[in-house]
């Protein structure tokens, strides 16, 4: 397919009046209006949600926003690989209206979301959340990048996480980004400098996902041995490994703070302690 193109799969069709049986085009390919917009007397029938790469955890989105009547597009990025596309547990598919799979142009995949009719946009997992945040900022009438790429990169890079929280004046962990040998060492001599009783550190994907490829180390040859296992692999999202994160290791209790943020306002929905 030529760059930019977008293949939309029809997957389900719904009686429409015979007025709204005309083709309509989508970024270059032909869609009928019966799974374009799902329309009935002029008026949508159910809201339309979309859902970048609803594979994982993001299927039970998907099924549950299904149990609830609403009408569903699917979204593959262009980053995630064929063979993850597949990581729907049973009993969570779901009958999707289409299916659109996005080759890089952001103005291309937002014409055909609203050609199918999406009134929502939701992400269901790592993968999609770079494209999600571009689409999300289209979505409300912006320009595609209003967002700054450093903003977009937030998202799923943990390095810079850790520094956009530096950067607020709250404490950080100590971190380098390692894409050589030379810098594994750098961070090592930095850590054996600073270690008040015993070397310990974590070695793990810069952009990876859950436990993929963390490592806890003991000792520089650990890090080492860690980073060498990393280095130019792929990791459980099938996405290129193209740098390694290596951190000093915090003790005490781990938490996750579930978020969700709309127009400026956030709330925190859940508060969860590892055990």
């Amino acid at each position: 397919a030529a760059p930019g193109r977008i293949h939309v799969h029809q997957q389900r069709l719904k009686t429409m009046p015979a007025e709204l049986e005309s083709a309509t085009t989508v970024a270059g390919n032909t869609v009928t209006a019966a799974s374009a917009t799902a329309m009935s007397g002029g008026k949508l029938e159910t809201l339309c949600v979309a859902i970048v790469d609803p594979i994982s955890t993001g299927a039970c989105l998907a099924k549950h926003l299904s149990s609830q009547g609403y009408r569903l597009c699917r979204v593959f990025s262009d980053t995630i690989p064929d063979s993850v596309k597949a990581l729907v547990a049973a009993g969570l598919e779901v009958d999707w209206e289409v299916t659109i799979q996005h080759e890089g142009r952001v103005a291309s995949t937002l014409a055909a979301l609203r050609g199918v009719g999406v009134t929502h946009l939701l992400v269901g997992s790592e993968p999609g959340v770079s494209l999600h945040a571009e689409l999300s900022a289209a979505f409300a009438g912006g320009a595609a990048l209003s967002l700054p790429r450093e903003a977009l990169e937030l998202r799923r890079n943990k390095y810079l996480q850790s520094e956009a929280i530096r950067s607020a004046g709250c404490d950080a962990v100590h971190q380098r980004l390692a894409h050589t040998h030379d810098d594994v060492e750098a961070f090592i001599h930095t850590i054996e400098a600073s270690a008040a009783k015993r070397f310990k550190a974590v070695v793990k994907p810069v952009e990876g996902a859950g436990s993929d490829g963390v490592t806890i180390c003991n000792s520089a040859a650990e890090v080492r041995l860690a980073f060498g296992k990393l280095e130019g692999t792929k990791n459980i999202l099938g996405l290129d490994n193209y740098a390694v994160l290596c951190q000093e290791y915090l003790e005490g209790d781990e938490w996750v703070v579930d978020t969700v943020s709309r127009a400026g306002e956030h709330k925190v929905v859940a508060l969860w302690k590892y055990d």
